[in-house]
């Protein structure tokens, strides 16, 4: 919890979307009044985000999605398959999510697309 945190609420809603309320007290702050928003939808963690500042505290509200989006093919990135940054996962990687012992496993994400599921000197 940020030192500056008075209260905080985070929540699974579904297996992607999640309920965060955060409030927080400043010692300094140059705001007397300030809302901020943001509605995002195809995009990261679309959704909505809503900021309140009154003096020196910030009400913070957001209902978001938890994965990335990919904007080349338009859909979300399979978290099963990428990591939190759209990154995709090594083979050691996913094995170790899905609770498979991989000592000595070291195929790299550098020899292998996921996508295609093919190896990437293969034709």
């Amino acid at each position: 919890m940020d030192e500056n945190q008075i209260f905080e609420l985070q929540r699974n809603i579904t297996k992607y979307k999640y309920l965060y309320i955060g409030i927080y007290k400043y010692k300094c702050s140059h705001r007397i009044f300030n809302i901020s928003h943001r509605f995002g939808f195809r995009s990261d963690h679309e959704g909505i985000t809503f900021t309140i500042d009154l003096f020196n505290y910030s009400f913070d509200f957001e209902l978001c999605d938890s994965r990335h989006w990919d904007y080349k093919n338009k859909v979300f990135f399979d978290p099963e398959k990428f990591d939190s940054m759209g990154r995709p996962l090594t083979i050691k990687q996913i094995l170790k999510n899905k609770g498979i012992y991989t000592k000595g496993v070291e195929i790299g994400q550098e020899e292998f697309d996921f996508i295609t599921g093919k190896r990437f000197d293969e034709e």
